[in-house]
């Protein structure tokens, strides 16, 4: 990662005791890899589903073995309040969600769910529970883009429930940053993929290779013509840390991508070509609610972070197809909602 010039005085999570919420999931887990060479002084994860996830911190585990994990949804407030207490944490990232795929059919309970997580956090926060709350939002708060490329400042049109949920705990979130002066920063990832993601959740690029590896043909929605911005999935974590290191970032929202849009269609053929088999993309109706165009204005991260992302498109997909080219089965079944 490429420095800038800057005589902010960085913090550290050396010594510190940090809680993961959504820890064991794709991003969360590559963030506690992440945190595992950061020296912390404990680590504790929180996830709904620790017996079929906990593959996915193998490695966090071998570098960091006393991680604790807890099976809880942070939802209950109770519960969060005695982890809270148990291990004095410093630092909360808070990555649980339920997901957009959810949204589309329980849309009453994936929006509350999702507001109440992150109240509960800020209450807790603001009554000297913990310190320092990064809260992982979605590129998904803004909508359909409007202005390209997308900065922090363009206005919020979600287009699904999930959407709406991210939107409003953001929202949530500066409100008690400027009434209580909570510390709080929010992080919003574009487009992610990588090893260990669900295809279930119809991420383009694991759903993709899933069918490729099977081969049948991918699936493209309306023409293909929608734009996203992909980001690989440790730049995204690696941007997550340096916005807590970076004290200035506190009340505001950072945008983490790529800076650069690709059509679904491209991206499909790209993974096609790294597959090398000679399929043709299949083509079904648009989906409900599905953004039209996504690209990420990142200046922002890179004058506040001097972050930007180091791994390229192809580097990373062919990757991620490696990854499931050698037969990593899913760390946790495809769940029906």
């Amino acid at each position: 990662m490429k420095r800038r010039k800057n005589r902010e005085k960085l913090l550290t999570l050396k010594s510190k005791n940090i809680l993961v919420t959504g820890g064991c999931g794709f991003i969360g887990s590559h963030l506690v890899d992440m945190i595992t060479q950061e020296s912390p002084g404990q680590i504790i994860v929180i996830d709904r589903d620790i017996k079929k996830k906990r593959p996915n911190l193998v490695k966090a585990f071998k570098n960091f073995p006393r991680i604790k994990l807890f099976q809880l949804n942070v939802s209950n407030y109770k519960n969060i309040v005695e982890v809270l207490k148990k291990f004095k944490v410093d630092v909360v990232f808070h990555l649980a969600a339920l997901s957009l795929v959810e949204s589309l059919v329980h849309p009453k309970k994936v929006v509350l769910s999702n507001v109440r997580m992150v109240v509960n956090l800020l209450e807790l926060q603001r009554l000297g529970f913990f310190k320092t709350l990064i809260l992982v939002s979605s590129s998904e708060a803004y909508g359909t883009a409007e202005t390209y490329p997308m900065s922090e400042k363009h206005f919020l049109q979600p287009t699904t429930p999930y959407a709406a949920s991210k939107a409003a705990t953001d929202l949530i979130a500066l409100s008690y940053n400027k009434t209580f002066k909570n510390d709080v920063a929010i992080v919003r990832p574009f487009n992610n993929y990588g090893p260990r993601q669900n295809p279930f959740f119809k991420g383009i690029v694991t759903h993709t290779i899933e069918l490729l590896l099977a081969n049948k043909s991918p699936v493209l929605y309306g023409k293909g013509e929608q734009t996203r911005d992909y980001i690989f999935v440790r730049d995204t974590v690696t941007g997550m840390l340096e916005v807590y290191k970076h004290k200035s970032t506190r009340g505001q929202i950072i945008n983490l991508g790529s800076g650069r849009m690709i059509k679904i269609k491209d991206l499909v053929n790209k993974l096609i070509k790294i597959s090398g088999k000679k399929i043709r993309p299949s083509f079904l109706g648009a989906r409900v609610a599905d953004v039209r165009n996504h690209c990420a204005d990142i200046r922002v991260a890179k004058r506040l972070l001097g972050w930007e992302p180091e791994v390229s498109l192809e580097k990373g997909l062919k990757e991620t197809y490696e990854w499931y080219k050698r037969g990593i089965k899913l760390t946790y079944p495809a769940k029906r909602v």
